[in-house]
C-alpha cells in the first residue's frame, strides 16, 4: 500500500552514508502505520512522502547526523518513549541502520492464502518469534548478513518471552556465524526509568570504539 511504499523508501535513504536523519524521526515514521486513528491513517502517508523528498535533499547534499564513514549499526534496542537513548547512540559516533524484518522477496510465502489473517500468520511463523529460539536468531543473522552492517546491538526486552529467551545465545549465535560483533543488551521499549541513556551509554561507547578500531584496521 502507499504507507508501506513510502517508509520502504524512507528505509532505503537512510542506508545513505552519512546516514541523512536521527532513527528517532524514523521511527516516528514507521509508527504511524501502527496508528488506528484517523488523521494518522488518511495523513500519514502523504507525510511520510514529504519527509522523503526532504530527507532525498539531504543525501544529495551529503548532509548527515554523523560522520561519513561511522561505523554502521543495526540496532532492535528501540526506544518508543524516550528519544535520548537513540541520540545516545548516535553521540557515540553509531550510524544507525534501519532495522528490517529480514525476508526477502524469494521467502515470502505465494499470496495464495484463503485470508488475509492466514497470510499474516504464515509471515511471522517464518520469522521465528512464535515458534523457537532457533527460529529467531536465524532470522537475526540473515537480517544483520543482509544490510553489511560494521555491528548490531541486540536490544532484548525482558519482558517479551521470544526475545529474552534469546537474550545472549543470540549474540553468540550471530557473532560466531557472520563474524559480525554484536552487543546484547536488556531494554524495555516503553519504559526507560531502569533502561535509561545513563545505563546504557558506557557499553554502547566502549562498543562504538571498538568498532571504529576495527573498521581502520579493516583498511591497513
Amino acid at each position: 500500500n502507499h504507507f508501506a511504499r513510502a517508509v520502504a523508501q524512507l528505509q532505503q535513504y537512510m542506508r545513505a552514508d552519512p546516514v541523512p536523519i536521527s532513527t528517532v524521526e524514523l521511527y516516528i515514521a514507521i509508527m504511524l502505520g501502527a496508528a488506528t486513528t484517523t488523521r494518522a491513517l488518511s495523513e500519514g502517508p502523504e507525510t511520510v512522502d514529504t519527509l522523503c523528498q526532504e530527507v532525498k535533499e539531504r543525501v544529495d547534499k551529503g548532509i548527515g547526523v554523523v560522520e561519513k564513514g561511522a561505523p554502521k549499526v543495526m540496532s532492535s534496542a528501540v526506544f518508543l518513549s524516550d528519544p535520548s537513548l537513540m541520540h545516545m547512540m548516535e553521540d557515540a559516533g553509531l550510524a544507525m541502520s534501519p532495522m528490517t524484518g529480514g525476508l526477502s522477496s524469494k521467502e515470502m510465502p505465494p499470496p495464495s492464502h484463503a485470508t488475509l489473517g492466514a497470510y499474516i500468520a504464515d509471515l511471522h511463523l517464518m520469522g521465528g518469534g512464535y515458534h523457537s529460539s532457533y527460529g529467531m536468531v536465524k532470522l537475526m543473522e540473515s537480517v544483520v548478513s543482509a544490510l553489511n552492517v560494521d555491528g548490531f546491538i541486540w536490544g532484548y526486552t525482558y519482558n517479551c518471552r521470544p526475545m529474552a529467551q534469546t537474550s545472549h545465545f543470540l549474540k553468540k549465535w550471530v557473532e560466531e556465524n557472520t563474524g559480525i560483533p554484536t552487543l546484547s543488551v536488556e531494554t524495555d521499549h516503553f519504559d526507560s526509568r531502569d533502561y535509561g541513556a545513563a545505563a546504557l551509554r558506557t557499553r554502547v561507547e566502549a562498543f562504538a570504539e571498538m568498532l571504529r578500531a576495527r573498521k581502520a584496521s579493516s583498511r591497513v
